[in-house]
């Protein structure tokens, strides 16, 4: 970054030109300096030493005199940092992989695939916090821990489909203990944990309750979302003879529990039945839940002046010597 911390002194290069042009009118009406009575004695002198280079010691010291204005302007090298000074957010996406996250209640995608672009889209448009990710179904497992490594995680979001971990159930309660073992040890400002599921909780050690309450003596907030519409839904079977099958599954999404989570915890609970009002839900999360960074900026200047002053003393020691041999003036 280049500053400039006296940029006034730059206003004398306009001065420049107008020396120039003065020393070369003033230097065409001189008269001789040596005057001869006769013209064969004239004839007798060797030509004069170059006399189309009589004005380079004025133009060398033009050149000395702008370059003194330039130092003296000091032009300067800045080397910028920032330091954060406050934490943003840190998140925890609790994803639902279990069995009936295949239900294609968003044609022609199912939960699984719409609730996935939606989340990736939520972690592109995030900032400086820090992001953690934690699928379920009949046990919860830590995909990724806190990071800002933002590609990473979207690499291993990618990876993430229905039977991830290979268990049947939802355990709901469970999740949100993962979850919260994530985030007991933050700093933030805030934490959140943003809960994705299709159904209700039944399996698992933890009642989902419970877990909210704990989540709320640790400070931490808890948005849930249903993705499921209204009414059975197709759900693909794979027939060895027939091939796929499409079965009705019953609508099965605890809206009580899940409204009762973020109730206790100071966050919200909605219901997406398509994909536009999935992504209307997280855009309101995603304003909710903005930290503004502060930072503080240092900038370390580097002096750039001795690449304009030493220059110029070389210049004008080098304008006094031919002005002092090959163009000295005879009074």
């Amino acid at each position: 970054m280049l500053h400039i911390a006296n940029p006034w002194f730059l206003l004398l290069l306009i001065l420049l030109p107008l020396i120039l042009v003065h020393y070369l009118r003033r230097g065409s009406k001189q008269t001789a300096a040596v005057k001869f009575s006769r013209i064969g004695t004239m004839k007798k002198l060797s030509t004069p030493f170059m006399p189309q280079f009589r004005t380079v010691p004025l133009i060398v010291r033009i050149l000395v005199l702008a370059l003194l204005i330039l130092a003296l302007s000091r032009f300067q090298f800045g080397m910028k940092s920032q330091e954060r000074i406050t934490q943003g957010t840190d998140i925890v996406i609790c994803l639902d992989t279990s069995p009936s996250m295949k239900a294609l209640d968003f044609k022609p995608k199912n939960r699984i695939t719409v609730a996935k672009e939606v989340v990736q889209s939520f972690i592109k448009g995030r900032s400086f916090d820090r992001i953690a990710m934690v699928v379920f179904a009949g046990a919860s497992i830590t995909v990724c821990p806190l990071t800002t490594d933002y590609q990473a995680l979207l690499g291993l979001l990618g990876k993430v489909d229905e039977g991830y971990t290979k268990t049947d159930g939802t355990a709901i309660g469970d999740a949100i203990a993962t979850s919260l073992n994530r985030l007991k040890r933050s700093n933030a400002r805030s934490r959140i944990i943003i809960l994705v599921t299709d159904g209700r909780s039944n399996v698992g050690m933890i009642d989902p309750v419970s877990a909210a309450k704990l989540a709320k003596t640790l400070g931490i907030k808890i948005y849930t979302i249903g993705v499921a519409g209204k009414g059975p839904a197709p759900y693909p079977i794979d027939d060895p003879i027939l091939g796929t099958q499409y079965v009705l599954l019953p609508e099965d999404l605890d809206e009580e529990t899940l409204s009762e989570i973020a109730k206790t915890t100071g966050g919200i609970f909605k219901r997406a039945t398509d994909q536009e009002s999935l992504k209307e839900i997280f855009a309101n999360i995603d304003r909710l839940e903005k930290t503004d960074i502060k930072t503080k900026v240092h900038v370390d200047y580097r002096e750039l002046y001795p690449w304009f002053l030493w220059p110029a003393l070389a210049l004008l020691i080098l304008e006094m010597l031919l002005r002092g041999t090959v163009f000295r003036k005879i009074p």
